[in-house]
């Protein structure tokens, strides 16, 4: 990863895993998992609730923050697992989207109206 506050989290983490002697159980498979239940705890803070109540509650923000922060953790080690440089790869990512989705042509619609829409016959 290039030098900047992404590859230092990265250090950070490794560095806990490390002093721990966790390296044995972060496997791919094992860090990939670990990224979906982190994902879904962010969720639990927010299901069922409009998004005014969960805007409006910064204890629940809090709690939001955290579990994000562990999806951050779990995606860091599942990179450094697999040799992936996520600046790259979340750089390289963003182009492809900016040509798959064109501004001029999906603007203010979702990308998944747009990648279902019908298409001329012309």
């Amino acid at each position: 990863m290039k030098a900047d506050r992404l590859s230092e989290m990265q250090k950070a983490v490794l560095k806990i895993t490390a002093d721990r002697g966790w390296e044995k159980f972060h496997l791919p498979k094992n860090l990939a998992m670990d990224l979906v239940r982190e994902a879904a705890e962010v969720m639990e803070h927010v299901i069922w609730e409009t998004n005014e109540e969960i805007k409006n509650d910064p204890k629940r923000i809090r709690q939001i923050e955290k579990e994000m922060a562990d999806v951050l953790h779990a995606l860091l080690l599942l990179a450094d697992s697999l040799g992936s440089d996520l600046v790259t790869v979340f750089w390289e990512k963003l182009r492809e989207i900016e040509k798959r989705y064109p501004a001029s042509q999906v603007y203010g619609r979702s990308g998944y109206a747009y990648k279902h829409r019908k298409k001329s016959t012309l």
